[in-house]
């Protein structure tokens, strides 16, 4: 009995087999391309962007708020001018004011008409004075022996509409038991404000 016939091996049966084989692993990788990353995929912008700690924080407080900041007399001058006292210090002999100028206009405030007790320099705090009721005497700011400059805030000049200025005077201390006088600041009226017990 004769063997029976191998079959034969065309060039096209290989380039048949070879096109199927191709399509399949293609197939195959279509399908692992459709789950863009699985549970990665899943994500939202969202999720990716949100801090690991969303807990609110409180604002930075101006420096001007709390209990410290709080204004111990507020008066208001020409021209939409307004002066908020904001803090009385006493020591070595000299009592300073510190105020917060504000201009709450809708033009520019020119500071010409504050001037010195001469009246001959402008754009200065250098005419300011408080009266002490208590003893009935005037104090002016102190000015330096040598300078003849006044301890305040000098050359003002223009104060922007809706802006804010910080000044300052110094005046000699009263007695030890005076505990409120009278501030004229500039042209501003006069406003009471109590003054810290004295050393």
């Amino acid at each position: 009995m004769s063997p029976a016939p191998r079959p034969r091996v065309t060039a096209a049966g290989i380039a048949i087999a070879v096109a199927l084989t191709f399509a399949v692993l293609l197939a195959l990788t279509g399908c692992s391309d459709s789950d863009p990353g699985g549970a990665e995929g899943d994500r939202t912008p969202a999720a990716d962007s949100a801090p690991a700690d969303s807990s609110p924080t409180a604002p930075e407080g101006d420096s001007n708020l709390g209990p410290a900041g709080e204004a111990l007399a507020t008066v208001s001058g020409d021209e939409d001018m307004v002066a908020r006292i904001m803090d009385v210090e006493r020591e070595s002999g000299i009592l300073t004011v510190k105020a917060v100028l504000e201009n709450t206009g809708d033009e520019d405030f020119l500071a010409v008409g504050w001037k010195d007790r001469p009246g001959l320099r402008p754009y200065t705090l250098a005419g300011s004075y408080f009266h002490d009721k208590a003893s009935k005497t005037l104090h002016w700011p102190i000015f330096g022996k040598s300078t003849k400059k006044c301890l305040c805030t000098e050359q003002i000049g223009a104060i922007e509409a809706g802006s804010k200025v910080d000044v300052e005077v110094s005046f000699p201390d009263v007695l030890k038991s005076v505990a409120k006088v009278s501030l004229n600041l500039a042209t501003f009226p006069q406003v009471d404000i109590d003054i810290p017990e004295g050393n």
